[in-house]
């Protein structure tokens, strides 16, 4: 379990069980794999005030990206995520905070998978199969 305090408000984030890891993992090198560097910025260990990513690489991810996609796998980690103790609701949160909420579960689950790099990860994966 993780915790941090945004806009006030405490979020938690307790970790996936292991296939739900596995498939969220698989969803998301799907969507940003192909974006170098992308994947890298979301999951790094960082503490900073400023938790988003820079203005180039949201411009590159948008012509690249299936919104739909991206759409989907932002709600659903948010959706793991408590806020002061009850369910994440995406539907109250404004904008920011719901960005904010989401980058902080996927750093949450995947930054120590992350920490040698996607090219790392892409190897693992293909040489478990």
């Amino acid at each position: 379990m993780a915790e941090k305090k945004i806009n006030g408000r405490t979020v938690r984030y307790d970790r996936l069980p292991a296939d739900q890891g596995l498939k969220m993992l698989l969803r998301v090198l799907k969507v940003l794999g192909p974006l170098k560097g992308v994947i890298e910025m979301i999951a790094a260990d960082e503490d900073t005030s400023n938790d988003f990513l820079p203005l180039a690489a949201i411009g590159t991810f948008s012509e690249a990206m299936d919104s739909d996609e991206v759409y989907r796998l932002v709600m659903d980690m948010v959706k793991h995520c408590h806020v002061d103790g009850t369910p994440a609701v995406p539907g109250i949160m404004d904008l920011m905070e719901l960005l904010e909420v989401a980058f902080f579960a996927f750093r949450t689950e995947y930054s120590a998978f992350f920490d040698e790099g996607a090219e790392s990860v892409l190897q693992r994966v293909t040489r478990a199969a």
